[in-house]
This record gives structure tokens, C-alpha cells and sequence, in this order.
């Protein structure tokens, strides 16, 4: 896989991360000190359910947050943001601080590597005579754990270099 293929599918496994953000609740913190926020007043030791949902379609926090953006983790240069980048502080499908998810590296890799497996044995395409469903999360139903509505697609093997050169 060429360098730019990888960063590339390191912003759409991202951007996916963001987009559907499929636990929208993450697990319960305290405050650990007083919090202005947005006109209210939040006292030490409240005990707090941070909603990744909403972090991760909000307005003032992403530019154009229904749309599908995997470039919105580059920087001018092409490259992946630093992960002090306020976008990427915003971005918290694996939780924050004490509580964030101890597997969030491991998950990270295999979603990786799973979808670069695929991509490089499979084509995926629509099913004949079937419409999609929309890929917009946003009217899906808001469930512990948010799914999309069930699709079918086809799925066609890629032919190797091995096999391409005995077929010609």
C-alpha cells in the first residue's frame, strides 16, 4: 500500500469514528473542578455523561458536521493532525481522560487492517435491483449503541498479479 493510500485510510477510518459515532454515550466522569459551559455553572464532583454524539456533530465544533470529510484530520501539508489539534480533541469515540478505552490502539490497528484486507482482495459494490439505504447517521435511532439500517452489496474477488498475468 502506497504511503498516501495509508494516510488516506487512516482519515476515513477517522472520519467514520466521527460520523456514525456508533456508542454515543461514553462512560460517566466527575468533574474535577467548577465549569463554566455555555451559560451554566458546573460544580466539582458533578457526575457527568458525556454525549459523543453530540460532540461529534455539533456546529461550532465542525465545519459541515453531516458530510462525510476524511480531509478534515489533514493539515495544510497533507499530513495527519497532531493529536493536540483541536479537531483532534474534539474527536473522542474511544472516551477522554481516566476512563477512555484501554483498547482504543488495538482497535485502531485491526480496523486498519481489516478494511486494508478487504479493500486489497475485494471490490464492494451496490447490489443489482436493491436500493442503499442513506449513510447519513443522522436519522438513525439512538440506541446504547448506534447501528445502520441493515444493506446488502456485492462483494467481487480482485484478481492478483499472479492471476492477471496467467489470464493475458
Amino acid at each position: 500500500m502506497f504511503p498516501a493510500h495509508r494516510e488516506y485510510l487512516v482519515n476515513v477510518s477517522l472520519e467514520t469514528l466521527r460520523y456514525s459515532s456508533a456508542a454515543p454515550q461514553l462512560l460517566p466522569h466527575y468533574a474535577c473542578g467548577d465549569i463554566p459551559f455555555e451559560g451554566h455553572f458546573i460544580p466539582k464532583g458533578t457526575f457527568l455523561i458525556l454525549n459523543a454524539w453530540y460532540f461529534h456533530h455539533r456546529e461550532g465544533l465542525w465545519e459541515d458536521p453531516w458530510e462525510f470529510k476524511p480531509e478534515r484530520f489533514l493539515d495544510s501539508d497533507g499530513q495527519l493532525l497532531d493529536p493536540e489539534h483541536p479537531t483532534r480533541q474534539n474527536f473522542l469515540p474511544f472516551g477522554t481522560g481516566k476512563r477512555s478505552c484501554p483498547g482504543e490502539s488495538f482497535s485502531r490497528i485491526r480496523i486498519f487492517f481489516i478494511v486494508v484486507t478487504l479493500l486489497q482482495k475485494y471490490r464492494f459494490l451496490p447490489p443489482v435491483d436493491v436500493p442503499l439505504p442513506s449513510a447519513n447517521p443522522k436519522g438513525r435511532e439512538t440506541k446504547t449503541v448506534i447501528c445502520p439500517d441493515e444493506f446488502k452489496c456485492r462483494m467481487e474477488p480482485r484478481l492478483t498479479a499472479k492471476a492477471e498475468s496467467c489470464s493475458t
